[in-house]
């Protein structure tokens, strides 16, 4: 099977989840804002505890909340955290150059510094990152969450109807 025919099929069983969950429109929907909305907030390691935490204090999809808090992976934190911590600097009017998102990844990443002197030069950096990022993250969290409520719902909705 090839790798397109392989990813259309896994979308297509993520949209049939969907639709078909066993839950309301209202929980299912809720259930995927609160996994995007944890999945844009900088919390990874914590990400599966806080949306099942919140989908069971909202009563929303469990099952949905912690598939699409997946969204953040390995391939997709960086690009998205880079974006959140943009629209923070952009919010803040501060001048916060990339650079200093890039030397805070590449300071992680760097093998050879010792643990103390990674840790001190990533508390350095993330002074000035911390700020923009939970405001960008938290901002994006907002819209995307929003966003994804009323078109899950509605889709849901609409697909129960047809049934």
């Amino acid at each position: 099977m090839s790798v397109k025919t392989e990813t259309k099929r896994k979308k297509e069983g993520l949209i049939h989840r969907i639709l078909t969950a066993d839950s309301s429109p209202h929980r299912a929907a809720l259930g995927v804002a609160i996994g995007l909305f944890v999945a844009m907030t900088p919390t990874l390691g914590m990400q599966m505890i806080l949306a099942g935490g919140l989908a069971m204090a909202f009563r929303a999809n469990k099952t949905l909340s912690l598939t699409f808090v997946w969204i953040t992976n390995a391939l997709t934190a960086i690009p998205i955290f880079l974006f959140n911590y943009t629209v923070g600097c952009w919010l803040l009017r501060k001048d916060c150059r990339s650079s200093t998102f890039y030397q805070f990844i590449g300071n992680m990443l760097n093998l050879k510094d010792s643990g103390i002197e990674k840790t001190q030069t990533a508390r350095s950096l993330a002074e000035g990152l911390f700020l923009p990022l939970w405001v960008g993250s938290l901002m994006v969290a907002v819209v995307v969450a929003s966003l994804s409520y009323f078109l899950v719902r509605t889709a849901v909705t609409q697909y129960q109807l047809g049934q």
